[in-house]
């Protein structure tokens, strides 16, 4: 963006149009299902989402900031984000439904890891070759791989996707919640949505914090920060795969589930105060400590949060119930990224244990409302 003559706000603005992008496609999404398959919206949704990783590959040629922007909305519109946990909801049952939904959590996580890493090794690649051009160089490698990543997604979508009957999400299904007196537990599902939009907004925060942390206060280049903040996701993502397979046996309910990684994250905080210790080694011990247990404990709550939400609801609710969680996410995505910029090793401990604090406080209050609903499934 800065080659291109963009400034701090247009920075801050295609950060934004992701999300922004995002919500907007929950609610295409959503239209979209009632006229096409899940699998033909997925394979529509991947070929756009390739445009758009070439569009922000081609931006250096083109000498237009803007393409950037646009690039960056498209893939936030096409990303489907919805659809893995709607999915999820229709196709699993509920015995099993918040195993695999930690799976997804956990993917997710493992993504955030693979993300910086592959980022850093592509850089260090297009330097090593010294290939340095309008059409490829370090700023446009990464939305060239993306399209190429995208493309694979794709011959698997066609290949291996198992798609649903159309009666699953066809209009008919919609009106008939209209006069079945479903109702949506408002106090339950507003609960649920606050915990899986705190849970993207401490994942995003911890994302932006370590990055500025690393390069204002220990003097680290953003590639050095960025393989830190991947081995912590890494980590964190293969622990909560971890928790999936142990979530059948030992954690019967969903809502203990978010309490209890309510309550352990705020003791987890700990490791975030600011000691005053003026080495840098003891500094990053006791944070990727703390970090690595926010993010397994965000990851955690996200996935509890999400596979709550599709059973609190009635069946024919399922699927708004969805749609609105993510629209929470995508809104912590967003609030994250800027509390993650705006704190300092002084504030960081202070706000993340309010975030969790006020957590638990609402697994309090709500408690007794979040059982699944009778016509669920």
């Amino acid at each position: 963006a800065h080659r291109l003559g963009g400034d701090q706000l247009f920075a801050g603005l295609m950060v934004g149009s992701v999300p922004v992008g995002a919500i907007i496609g929950i609610t295409m999404c959503s239209l979209s299902l009632r006229r096409i398959t899940f699998k033909s919206l997925v394979t529509v949704l991947s070929v756009g989402t390739i445009f758009g990783n070439v569009l922000y590959a081609l931006a250096g040629l083109m000498q237009f900031k803007f393409t950037l922007l646009a690039a960056r909305f498209l893939i936030g519109l096409l990303n489907g984000y919805s659809l893995p946990s709607k999915y999820i909801g229709l196709t699993v049952g509920m015995k099993r439904r918040s195993e695999v939904i930690l799976y997804y959590s956990a993917a997710n996580t493992l993504g955030y890891a693979a993300g910086p890493a592959l980022a850093a090794l592509l850089e260090y690649f297009i330097k090593s070759v010294r290939i340095h051009n309008l059409v490829l160089d370090s700023d446009t490698v990464p939305g060239w791989c993306m399209a190429l990543v995208s493309s694979v997604f794709l011959v698997l979508v066609v290949l291996l996707f198992e798609d649903m009957p159309m009666k699953v999400t066809a209009p008919s299904a919609v009106h008939r919640a209209a006069h079945s007196g479903d109702r949506i537990p408002v106090v339950a599902v507003c609960a649920a949505f606050w915990h899986l939009c705190v849970s993207s907004a401490v994942l995003t925060a911890v994302e932006v914090y370590i990055v500025n942390l690393g390069q204002q206060h220990w003097g680290w280049s953003i590639a050095r920060s960025a393989w830190l903040l991947a081995a912590l996701m890494f980590c964190s993502g293969m622990i909560n795969m971890g928790l999936g397979a142990l979530t059948r046996r030992f954690i019967k309910s969903d809502r203990y589930g978010l309490l209890g990684g309510s309550l352990f994250g705020s003791v987890a905080c700990v490791f975030l105060f600011d000691f005053g210790t003026t080495s840098v080694a003891i500094q990053v011990v006791l944070l990727c400590i703390g970090l690595l247990l926010l993010l397994t404990v965000a990851g955690m709550g996200r996935g509890f949060g999400l596979a709550i939400q599709s059973k609190l609801v009635p069946t024919s609710l399922k699927g708004k119930s969805n749609d609105w969680s993510t629209v929470f996410m995508s809104i912590g995505r967003g609030v994250g990224g800027v509390i993650g910029s705006a704190l300092n090793p002084s504030s960081f401990f202070f706000v993340m244990l309010a975030l969790f604090a006020a957590s638990i406080l609402v697994c309090a209050v709500s408690h007794a409302r979040m059982k699944p609903s009778a016509k669920a499934d």
